[in-house]
Parts: C-alpha cells; structure tokens; sequence
C-alpha cells in the first residue's frame, strides 16, 4: 500500500467518523416544522417553529429551532416576528432543551410510570423557573408506518412550569390535564416548550396544529384549522385582496395542475377536499410548479399558498 493511499484511506476515515458523529439526531431533523395555534387579547394567529440548522454547544451535536410569530391583530393589523431560538438535542431516550447556561430534559421516552423530572422554563416570568411534572401512562403508536412510543404526563399541581392547561395552585389535576408526547414530535394538544402557569393571557404557543418532516411526513392534529390559518376575517381580506393573483390551468384539470404565483418565494401550497381535509402538501421556492392529481376523485379542491405574509387560495376541479 503507497503512502499516498494510506493518507487517502485515512482522510476518508476521519471524514466518515466526523459524519457519523455530526448525523441529525432523531428528534428535530433539520426541516423539521411545527405549528401551534396562538391568540391573546385583541391577536389570532399562529406560532411556526422550524429546525433550521445544526450546531454544537460544549460537546453537544444540537439543533437550533427557531420560533416565529405569525399573527393578526385587531387594532394593529397583520403581522410576522422572529421572536426567538431555542437549542434542543438527544442524548439517549431524553430530548433535552439549552437554557440558563445549561442542558435540561424536555421529555424522557425511558421514563416508568410514576417517575417524575424538573422542567425549565425561563427565568423572571414566574415566581419558579423550574415545574415537575409525572409520567401517568405510556405505550406505542404507529404514525405512517412508524412505531413510536409515547408518554403521559401531568405537571405537579404546584409547578409553575409543565405541559398541561391548568393554573398554578389549581383544583386537583383532572384527565384533561394529560399531555401526551410521541417520540420525535412531541406533545399532542399543547405546545413543544415547556408552558408557564402562573399568568392567564401570556402563553408563547398553544395546541399542536400540524408537523411534517422527511420521515413521518405532514401530520394534521387540528382537522378544523389548517396549519397557517390565521382568522376568518383576516383570511377573508387576504383572499379578497390576492386571490387574483394565483393563476392555476387547467382548470378544470385531469390529471395535472399547473400553479403560478406572482413572485418567486418560499410557499406552503397544499390542497384541501371538501371536508377541509389536507389531501396534498408541498413546500416550494418558486412561483411555478406542477402539481399531480393523479388518484384524486372527481370534484372540487381548495388551493392555497401561504409565503408567511400573504395567503393566496383559489378553487380547483378535477375531472
């Protein structure tokens, strides 16, 4: 073996061990997107979390999430916000969040029933930064073909932190109080981030809507609104402001649609049936695509695309 062999051989190795080490961890891959309902007093809209990069902290392969505000307010109008990042990895069975100069669980999918962990939440919101909660129940459910496990969970009557509805010092927590969070997506019918409960109207983001990733896909949780849905009042205006300016052709179509936008950006388009169902989702970085219906039944389809500031929708017929 020459000499310039081994060092090709060697570079090839350091490289596949630096790649091995550096891989996505299963929770947050990059492109990974979740999306909560979100209003207080006067405001509706939603929260979008993205994990948009990979990154290390001490020795840690994290993955940064960032966390925008899309919303309408009343009296201010519409509006869209960068409000913060978070730092998440997983070391194990534990997803664990970076906070307060330190690593913290989120969720811990070993966990028995009856075991309890400090959740963290941000400093100088309540009297506590820190809450408990217990595991309840556990099992396993299959989304798309793929086992996950999940846990339940209660927060602690007096935490000021956790993942349920109820305030701090509440009555005995009640069935409604369960969280449930599924591996690699995390909570079903609260929010990803640990939620504070001292404070009535100051809720970062409510209830899962949606999540999608490469692996499991797009998942609705929230069949009666869809993932960017804002209010009826500020949709209606949108629609009625830019509808014009999405052009579909065919239409009606067989069994390909032809989509153009007015500018090249980045879009959610996604097709709903009668029923408000999502039927078919893509995310796209120009102004034209083809959209295959092939398989879709006969009849009527709502498209739209959201680009986070605008939403343009029109209706569709399929032959």
């Amino acid at each position: 073996m020459n000499k310039l062999y081994k060092k090709v051989l060697f570079a090839l190795l350091i490289a596949a061990a630096g790649a091995t080490k550096a891989q996505i961890h299963e929770f947050a891959p990059i492109g990974a997107e979740w999306h909560y309902d979100y209003s207080e007093i006067m405001v509706q809209g939603f929260v979008k979390i993205c994990a948009v990069k990979d990154t290390v902290i001490g020795d840690l392969h994290c993955t940064k999430l960032q966390k925008e505000r899309h919303g309408y307010g009343y009296s201010s109008g519409p509006f869209h916000s960068i409000f913060g990042y978070e730092y998440v990895t997983q070391i194990g069975d534990s997803v664990m969040i970076y906070r307060n100069g330190n690593f913290h669980k989120l969720f811990d999918f070993s966990s028995s029933i009856g075991d309890t962990w400090a959740v963290v939440g941000e400093e100088d919101v309540c009297e506590e930064s820190f809450g408990t909660v217990h595991v309840v129940g556990k099992g396993t459910e299959t989304i798309n073909g793929i086992d996950l496990r999940y846990i339940l969970v209660v927060d602690d009557v007096h935490s000021y932190w956790g993942y349920g509805h109820t305030m701090y010092d509440s009555p005995p927590v009640s069935p409604n109080d369960t969280v449930k969070i599924i591996e690699h997506i995390g909570p079903i019918g609260s929010y990803l981030l640990p939620r504070q409960r001292c404070l009535l109207d100051n809720m970062e983001g409510g209830d899962l809507r949606c999540y999608s990733d490469d692996n499991l896909g797009y998942l609705n949780y929230n069949p009666e609104r869809f993932c960017d849905y804002i209010n009826e009042e500020y949709q209606a205006i949108e629609e009625m402001s830019l509808g014009n300016e999405l052009q579909v052709f065919p239409n009606p179509c067989n069994n390909f649609l032809t989509v153009v936008l007015p500018k090249k950006d980045q879009y959610v388009v996604a097709i709903y049936d009668n029923f408000g169902k999502i039927v078919a989702r893509r995310n796209i970085h120009e102004n034209l695509i083809e959209l295959g219906l092939t398989g879709f039944s006969p009849g009527f389809y709502y498209l739209t695309a959201n680009n986070g500031f605008s939403n343009f929708s029109t209706i569709i017929i399929k032959k």
